[in-house]
């Protein structure tokens, strides 16, 4: 059985408290930080950190009450930034990520009013198409709402590498 959890800042001390969740969480995401995206101990640290920030928020995607997916963004205004998303290796290839991100995307702009869902991706037609699926695919009232539009540019991150960054606009219909 698949389920979900939201922290944020309003409830990040029950996440804290409940070391099991925590250290599991931090399990999945060290493989993905220092293997995939070679973060060094101060950089981990430093990410631990971030996570009592505000506008954080954290989704974990459970299978059978055990952690196998971590979806980490920050909120800022009516954007919202993925920073981490991360399925572990034992069950890839499931659709459980694209299933995080569909929660993440219609949770954040159900319950924060979010026009705008950001994340690092590479620019990609696939990723793209896998982005509009999520959003698309799965919830007809949604959008029948709402639209995607694609717009990518470039930004400069903290270790000074250019990378692409997609970004999908989801723009709310007006009524007549």
């Amino acid at each position: 059985m698949i389920n979900y959890k939201h922290y944020s800042s309003e409830n990040i001390s029950e996440f804290i408290k409940n070391r099991s969740e925590v250290n599991e969480t931090f399990s999945i995401l060290m493989q993905y930080l220092t293997k995939i995206q070679n973060f060094t101990s101060r950089e981990v640290s430093l990410f631990k950190k971030d996570l009592l920030k505000k506008n954080t928020h954290l989704f974990l995607l459970k299978s059978d009450s055990k952690i196998v997916g971590v979806c980490q963004g920050n909120l800022k205004n009516k954007s919202f930034f993925i920073n981490n998303l991360y399925i572990h290796p034992d069950f890839q290839n499931k659709g459980l990520g694209r299933k995080l991100k569909l929660r993440v995307t219609t949770f954040m702009s159900s319950k924060y009013k979010v026009e705008k869902i950001e994340s690092g991706a590479v620019i990609s037609k696939k990723i793209y198409s896998i982005n509009e699926d999520i959003v698309n695919r799965r919830n007809k009232s949604f959008k029948k709402e709402y639209s995607l539009e694609k717009k990518s540019e470039m930004y400069i991150d903290k270790f000074k590498k250019i990378k692409p960054k997609t970004n999908i606009l989801i723009k709310k219909h007006g009524r007549k």
